[in-house]
């Protein structure tokens, strides 16, 4: 991943719903449903694979499926292509921050309206930030509570009041080396 290291980001914002949530169980969910969708496919579709198969090609199959089981499979492929659309993107070096708000707005929904994964919480915090300037955002993780990812550069401190004043947190994500060591007597033991 050095293609990424120049790439800086300003404007994210971790959110956080101050929901808890069951991960655990929501993955387990979600995987039992595609992997069920998955297995009928294979029998139908020569050369299935989650990697290869497209959105498209599935579509035909849908009334064959159970609903939820259909649906996460598809959010699964939807999530796929983001994936590959921002990582072409950003090894190009060719994105605009118009555009990875984009992505991000579809990522959520595909996670809130296809896999259920967002809370009336995260939506109000998640409209609350879109209308104070946020280019984009999307739940993290598992979803079902906890926090949520916002893209807004330029309008930070507007996007974090509006996450506050409607009861969540907010927090400036800032790009860093990480841990460094420096010379400083506390550096090393006395002789």
């Amino acid at each position: 991943y050095k293609v990424f290291d120049n790439i800086g980001l300003p404007g994210l914002i971790l959110g956080d719903s101050l929901q808890k949530k069951e991960t655990l169980g929501v993955l387990s969910k979600n995987k039992k449903a595609v992997l069920e969708a998955s297995h009928y496919l294979e029998k139908k579709i020569s050369g299935f694979t989650l990697q290869n198969v497209s959105i498209e090609k599935i579509e035909s199959f849908k009334k064959n499926i159970e609903q939820d089981s259909f649906n996460r499979l598809k959010a699964t492929l939807i999530n796929r292509d983001i994936t590959r659309r921002a990582y072409d993107f950003f090894s190009k070096n060719k994105f605009s921050q118009e555009e990875i708000g984009k992505l991000l707005k579809e990522q959520h929904e595909a996670i809130r309206d296809l896999l259920k994964h967002s809370t009336p919480k995260i939506d109000l915090l998640m409209d609350a930030a879109l209308h104070a300037g946020a280019l984009g955002g999307k739940v993290n993780g598992s979803g079902g509570g906890g926090t949520f990812i916002l893209y807004a550069p330029g309008k930070e401190e507007d996007v974090i009041s509006a996450i506050l004043s409607n009861g969540g947190k907010a927090f400036l994500i800032q790009k860093s080396q990480g841990v460094a060591c420096f010379s400083s007597p506390y550096n090393s033991l006395p002789p």
